[in-house]
């Protein structure tokens, strides 16, 4: 990204715009057609009113490419999809106006940087270049885009059901059947495809590894310092994970330079450090709509945030705590908060949203003991609602939200 995107905040690993495609071979068998699959609401199959469902919903076509050639059995094709990538077609890339700026590519000065094909997924880079026009002025904006086409896995995962009692990212979707009177909404949550490796171990109520662990990289880009307190925010999940009978379900691994060059894998959840002034953190991730599971999930870490925990550092405990009296602070300290933010923010790439009850589950005259916060280390009952810093050698814990 340009200065000018970087200081609003729109930075790499920025996911803009996400599509469930399907592809179709016209009539003719002369163009490949390209269809934006809409998820049809759910109806009960013995319902009469699934074949209304049917009969009602329809997923639009979006765009389609000419067929250059066939295989020799014909069951597979070769298109012609440089227009898609290379800034003059915007269907599988709308770059500009899902940043708001609402202009076009400039044909030449966008082109296709590389192309890299993976076991489930296709990757193309490209530069794309537009003009922003302000009264007599104008600037040219040029940005670098990655376009993942992804192969969903065949057999979707079972979907679950929302309850309010826990606050999830939903996937929604209408509702019918014979039976209702009013129709109606079902909610799945957002969640990765965890299995024990030993299930007749986890059904007895031991704990047994994930046959894939949900494993984030850390970028090179983090600065060395700080790792040590990042992987303790990130593997600090494995705490709740246990209570669901799974050992070591979040893992974190350095890449390997090999590994490096393949970052644009899909499969390759990431901790993105930015340079940005922009003080704040995030953790986005990549679904299957059909039933909300999480594919990959990065958490992006703008390095400006630093310059935020400290200032709640400052303001909030300096009274209470010697080491937070001066603008330059020790390192364990800023560690600390920043091990709590990007907890939270693995929080969210779990699929989790904030939980804004959790700031008012413990009575105020509680907040304000000693007695209670040295007990329980918390003036929250959840992540979502509360921050967390050293105070006198002691973790105490507060109620803002993020």
């Amino acid at each position: 990204m340009p200065e000018e995107l970087n200081e609003a905040g729109v930075n790499r690993g920025t996911d803009y715009q996400t599509l469930m495609i399907r592809l179709e071979r016209s009539a003719d068998r002369k163009r490949m057609l390209i269809r934006e699959q809409r998820q049809q609401p759910d109806a009960p199959e013995d319902d009469a009113i699934s074949r209304a469902v049917a009969d009602n919903y329809i997923s639009p076509l979006i765009g389609s490419m000419p067929i250059e050639a066939y295989s020799a059995d014909s069951l597979s094709a070769v298109v012609k999809a440089t227009e898609f990538f290379n800034g003059r077609n915007t269907t599988l890339n709308d770059v500009f106006s899902n940043i708001n700026l609402g202009t076009s590519a400039i044909g030449d000065l966008s082109r296709i940087i590389s192309a890299k094909a993976f076991d489930n997924n296709v990757v193309v880079k490209s530069e794309q270049t537009t003009r922003v026009v302000e009264g007599n002025e104008h600037v040219n904006i040029t940005v670098e885009t990655s376009t993942s086409i992804v192969l969903l896995p065949e057999e979707p995962m079972q979907g679950r059901r929302d309850t309010p009692r826990i606050g999830y990212f939903t996937t929604d979707r209408l509702f019918y059947s014979d039976t209702q009177q009013e129709v109606g909404n079902r909610n799945y949550i957002q969640r990765w495809r965890l299995v024990p490796r030993d299930t007749a171990a986890y059904m007895r109520g031991e704990l047994s590894e994930p046959v894939k662990p949900i494993t984030l990289y850390i970028d090179a880009r983090v600065p060395a310092r700080w790792r040590p307190w990042l992987e303790k925010g990130i593997t600090d999940w494995n705490q709740a994970f246990e209570r669901a009978g799974f050992k070591d379900a979040i893992r974190v691994k350095t890449l390997t330079e090999e590994e490096a060059r393949e970052t644009d894998d899909i499969n390759y959840s990431q901790l993105m450090y930015v340079a940005s002034t922009k003080q704040n953190a995030m953790g986005p991730s990549t679904l299957d709509p059909r039933s909300g599971e999480i594919l990959e999930a990065d958490v992006i870490w703008w390095h400006n945030v630093i310059s935020m925990v400290r200032e709640w550092i400052v303001v909030q405990t300096a009274a209470a705590n010697p080491k937070a009296r001066t603008f330059q602070l020790p390192d364990d300290v800023i560690g600390d908060a920043m091990r709590f933010v990007i907890c939270h923010e693995v929080g969210h790439s779990l699929g989790l949203r904030h939980n804004m009850m959790g700031s008012w589950t413990v009575p105020t005259d509680s907040l304000r003991s000693k007695t209670f916060t040295d007990r329980e280390h918390r003036t929250s009952s959840s992540i979502y609602g509360l921050r967390s810093l050293q105070l006198c050698g002691t973790t105490r814990r507060w109620s803002p939200t993020l």
